[in-house]
């Protein structure tokens, strides 16, 4: 018994100097926890059971001014009441809270803890919290600092940005109406030397403006306050324009400017093309102004990504002076120029590349540059773009003179400027200087029973009433409804376009306008479709720059003098088809329907006024295409014409099609059905003689369409395609420039015409004579190609190919014929029902 006792006892003594380790170590981590952490205990109610010497010292209470007190008496003010309802949500749950909590002191002063709230559970119920905190108001003090500091620094960003736009209004309005009278000026009767004083006057100005606009881009990329436009637009056919335009540029230096543009297989993307014409005319510009001799190589590339995503990459190459590798690190930043002297050759503001690298970047691209003095340099950049799935909206043609406009501007200068614009066109137009002037020029219209302004013209900057405001105006008025709003600034802001649309206006430009740009955007409000609604969220000038453009009189003026050209096709439909295109873009041609009339008509032509370019249709009876080139060639259609140059049309695109064209002395190649844009694109190449060496002769310009598809070989058998158009009737109207006329012309003539060609269709298939199928079925599958009757144009393609494959037997062809002959009864039927409405 003594022996337990003993045992108990020596059990007890171990047990309390366990104890005591315990509350020794306890003590000691207390203490520790004392010197750093700041702690306090409360019930459940909030109220404080326990607070350390460190929260006593920040919070200036003693601990007896704090026990039983409710934790809120600390509260600041600066928390709302949805944060502590966060936190006792958070730790009434048992879980562990932690965050930033601003208290007050007992002398007023506010201070910031860092905070953790841990719940003590009994029974799956809190039963006390325990805080355990570290003080962070130096800390958040910085943060506030930093916090001011950066606000200050945007307040200051914002007053630049509010001051840059005002300079923009005052700089621009004076420099819209120098640019506006002298443009009305050179519609006057001037002598040779003041049309020369006011060409450089113009020059003088736009270089001007140009400076401003590469300040206030710079501002605005840098403050991010410019935005992209994601646009459908044709790269191909941008490119070839701005190649165009620089070409002018470098002829005046005695350069060569070449547009490599082989890479490009798609049409119709999806980008900001104003940006990316930006970005080329600044190295472009650079380019040409620092090479004194040799050539300036545009080489472009559109890469496939896959899931329509693109990768545009172009390459600007010169042989120029180049750049020191000690200068290229700094070629990008803002006013650095290789050389910075007062006295440097080439002047600038030193904010081009800047602001094409921010612009690149912004398109989500790179940029780089590889050179060495004396050597040339080659800019390179890549930007995505998307593959568009929409085709190109093309500017419609209205009568501008039908129009009654109305002009609100409170300047004097600018109202004469657009007035002077606005008539020169035939439209009617009425002023007003004031916001209250229009109303009153509104209401009038409505009492007296007069016709409505059809567009309104609104400047932004007026006094008492400022455009945004008379819009506002306009808009609630319901009478007011069809007169068409386009606002006119000369300051612009971010988010100026969905502001404008929201207050209702169509159309959205700043000044100044060019004249191009506001026939055009008139021209696309006034029409009211598609073009129009397309545009989003309003027309801007942006959006106009992407459209197509396909009137004569802007054509017209671009080709060279005497230009004479020979279209060489069997079939009368696309004779009439390729006229009525060129005609539209103020060419005219002679036809020959074969290959020995083409000869004659060489041998005929008289020595002032030969031929310059012939359109040569390479499959033909009596004498085809081909062979027709080489003898021309050869000197059969005169020694005059032996170089002439020769564009091949054909509806094949097999493969090694192209290069037989080439082979046999075509100088370019362009696919049937022709497509207008392509068409304008292959002339300007070959007509125009600054194009020729803007663009490789070395680079055909196939048709993207076809050369896109898979053309099946003689011996692959095509599943017929049930699913393709009948006809396409807004196809067809657009290969005819939009004009229903031409297409109610071309219909006729397949109705009366083309049941002939299905009469020979039946005999030579009664006859076997499996050539003459092929032949007419090249034959047709061209006229339906031009007349957009798809399910036509593929039906007669698998004819073409079938009747000369070896494995192809009678019965097959017969179908095919039976096929044939359904489809183009379907299309009568459609273009007879087409012809009806246009009576």
């Amino acid at each position: 018994a003594k022996n337990d006792v003993d045992q108990q006892t020596i059990a007890l003594e171990k047990s309390v100097s366990e104890v005591r380790r315990a509350n020794t170590d306890l003590a000691d981590q207390k203490f520790a926890l004392d010197q750093h952490s700041i702690v306090a205990i409360t019930d459940v109610k909030g109220d404080i059971t326990f607070t350390n010497e460190k929260f006593q010292q920040i919070s200036g209470y003693s601990g007896e001014e704090l026990l039983g007190k409710n934790h809120r008496f600390l509260t600041s003010g600066f928390h709302d009441d949805d944060f502590f309802k966060d936190m006792y949500l958070c730790i009434g749950k048992g879980e562990v809270w932690h965050g930033d909590i601003c208290n007050k002191a007992k002398d007023g002063e506010l201070y910031w803890l860092d905070t953790t709230i841990v719940p003590s559970m009994k029974n799956g119920k809190p039963q006390s919290y325990i805080a355990i905190r570290s003080d962070i108001t130096e800390r958040k003090a910085n943060e506030m600092e930093l916090i001011e500091a950066k606000d200050i620094a945007e307040n200051a960003a914002l007053s630049k940005s509010e001051f840059l736009a005002s300079m923009s209004h005052e700089i621009r309005t004076p420099i819209n109406g120098v640019l506006g009278m002298l443009g009305l000026l050179t519609k006057s009767e001037l002598d040779k030397d003041q049309r020369h004083k006011t060409s450089l006057a113009i020059s003088s100005a736009e270089s001007l403006l140009f400076l401003i606009n590469d300040i206030l881009d710079f501002s605005k990329v840098d403050a991010g306050k410019l935005e992209l436009e994601m646009l459908d637009f044709n790269l191909r056919t941008q490119l070839g324009i701005f190649a165009g335009a620089m070409a002018l540029r470098a002829q005046e230096k005695g350069l060569e400017l070449i547009l490599d543009v082989t890479g490009i297989k798609h049409s119709m993307v999806v980008g900001d093309p104003s940006r990316i014409r930006q970005v080329l005319t600044n190295l472009v510009g650079n380019a040409i102004k620092f090479t004194e001799s040799g050539e300036v190589v545009i080489r472009t590339e559109l890469k496939d990504e896959g899931d329509n995503n693109l990768t545009f990459h172009a390459s600007i190459i010169d042989t120029g002076i180049g750049i020191p590798a000690d200068k290229i690190d700094n070629l990008f930043e803002s006013f650095t120029q290789v050389d910075a002297s007062t006295t440097r050759q080439f002047g600038g503001t030193g904010l081009g590349l800047a602001i094409v690298k921010k612009l690149v970047e912004l398109m989500q691209g790179s940029i780089h540059v590889s050179s060495e003095s004396g050597q040339g340099s080659q800019f390179e950049f890549s930007i995505p773009l998307q593959l568009s799935t929409q085709s190109q909206q093309v500017i419609p043609q209205v009568d501008i003179a039908a129009l009654k406009l109305l002009v609100v501007d409170d300047n004097a200068t600018n109202r004469e400027v657009l007035r002077g614009q606005l008539e020169s066109w035939g439209a009617k137009v009425v002023l007003a200087d004031s916001g209250a002037v229009a109303l009153a020029l509104c209401q009038q219209c409505l009492d007296e029973g007069r016709a409505l302004f059809d567009v309104a013209f609104l400047d932004m900057q007026m006094p008492f009433m400022d455009g945004a405001q008379l819009g506002q105006v306009l808009r609630k008025n319901n009478s007011f409804d069809n007169m068409k709003m386009i606002m006119m600034t000369s300051m612009s802001q971010r988010g100026d376009a969905q502001y404008f649309a929201d207050l209702g206006f169509v159309a959205y430009f700043p000044k100044p306008v060019t004249t191009s740009d506001l026939f055009d955007a008139l021209a696309v409000v006034a029409d009211d479709g598609e073009a129009l609604r397309t545009a989003q969220p309003l027309l801007t000038q942006h959006y106009v720059k992407s459209l197509n453009r396909h009137d004569s009189v802007d054509r017209q003026s671009a080709w060279p003098a005497d230009v004479r050209i020979l279209l060489v096709e069997d079939n009368n439909i696309n004779q009439e088809v390729a006229l009525g295109m060129l005609k539209e873009i103020g060419l005219t041609a002679d036809t020959a329907n074969d290959g020995k009339e083409a000869l004659a008509a060489l041998n005929n032509t008289l020595v002032d006024s030969p031929y310059t370019l012939i359109l040569m249709d390479c499959q033909m009876p009596i004498m085809d295409g081909y062979s027709t080139a080489k003898a021309i060639r050869a000197g059969q259609g005169g020694q005059y014409y032996c170089d002439i140059t020769m564009l091949a049309l054909t509806a094949n695109a097999m493969s090694g099609d192209k290069q037989k064209c080439l082979d046999a002395g075509m100088n370019d190649y362009l696919s049937k059905p022709i497509n207008p844009d392509d068409l304008v694109i292959i002339l300007e190449k070959w007509l125009c003689v600054h194009d020729i060496s803007v663009i490789n002769p070395d680079a055909p310009l196939l048709d993207r369409r076809l050369q896109e598809e898979h053309v099946p070989e003689a011996d692959q058998v095509i599943e017929a395609n049930t699913e393709l158009e009948i006809w396409d009737e807004q196809a067809a109207l657009k290969r005819m420039s939009g004009k229903p006329k031409t297409l109610v012309r071309i219909a006729e003539l397949y109705l009366n015409t083309v049941p002939a060609e299905f009469a020979a269709v039946k005999a030579a298939m009664e006859a076997d004579d499996r050539s003459g199928l092929h032949e007419l079925a090249h034959k047709i599958k061209g006229i339906a190609g031009h007349l957009s009757a798809m399910q036509l144009c593929h039906i007669a393609q698998r004819l073409e190919v079938m009747a000369t494959a070896q494995q192809t037997n009678s019965i097959e062809l017969k179908s095919l014929c039976t096929q044939l002959q359904d489809a183009h009864e379907l299309v009568c039927i459609r273009i007879q029902s087409f012809l009806k409405l246009q009576k």
